[in-house]
């Protein structure tokens, strides 16, 4: 069977590539080990009932097939299917080997392309819808949910000490001001106890 298009993702085209480098023996070899990830068929006329279901006996992953008949006015339809060894084809609604991409999308770029008159319109298109994807990609990432913000505990303040009445029984510090004033007063006292006892001795 020979695909319309077929393509290797990931690991593999990176295998392919590495296989095309060591020649042909050795890309010949890669090819009939490794089935790709994607296969495309473009479908005018009718379509072969089996092939879907071959390709998923193969390896392929994914199945795109593009509709439309070649005298029809119709836009392009495109179909995506996920594929498996032994398994039924399963419909998708967007590309799992090339994640989030659409059918839609897919028509959408095929229009473009056969509109265009070069390989820079070309490349415009597919660009244009690469750049829709992103931004719609960074307004889900906005919309998410935030993270809730917490208000820190915060720890009671100290008593000012230098507005709390000394007291002896529970060894309160003195303020600076309070120790300087009873410093002071202290001084008086003694100053008047050596008075008076000056004063004694005198009239003696």
């Amino acid at each position: 069977m020979e695909p319309d298009c077929a393509f290797y993702l990931g690991a593999s085209a990176v295998g392919f590539v590495e296989a095309i480098g060591e020649g042909l023996a050795a890309r010949n070899a890669f090819l009939e080990r490794n089935a790709p990830e994607l296969v495309i068929e473009v479908e005018i006329t009718h379509a072969d009932r089996g092939k879907i279901e071959r390709y998923g006996d193969l390896g392929v992953r994914e199945f795109w097939r593009l509709r439309a008949r070649g005298d029809s006015p119709a836009p392009l339809r495109a179909d995506f299917l996920a594929l498996g060894r032994g398994a039924v084809p399963r419909s998708l609604e967007a590309s799992e080997v090339l994640p989030g991409l659409t059918p839609e999308e897919v028509c959408e770029a095929v229009a473009g392309v056969q509109r265009s008159v070069g390989l820079r319109d070309r490349r415009e298109v597919v660009a244009r819808i690469v750049r829709r994807r992103q931004q719609a990609s960074f307004r889900v990432r906005e919309e998410g949910p935030g993270y809730e913000v917490r208000p820190r505990k915060t720890r009671p303040a100290p008593p000012d000490d230098s507005s709390a009445a000394p007291s002896a029984d529970r060894g309160t510090r003195l303020a600076p001001d309070s120790f300087a004033g009873a410093r002071r007063a202290g001084s008086r006292r003694r100053n008047r106890r050596a008075r008076s006892a000056y004063g004694a001795l005198r009239s003696r």
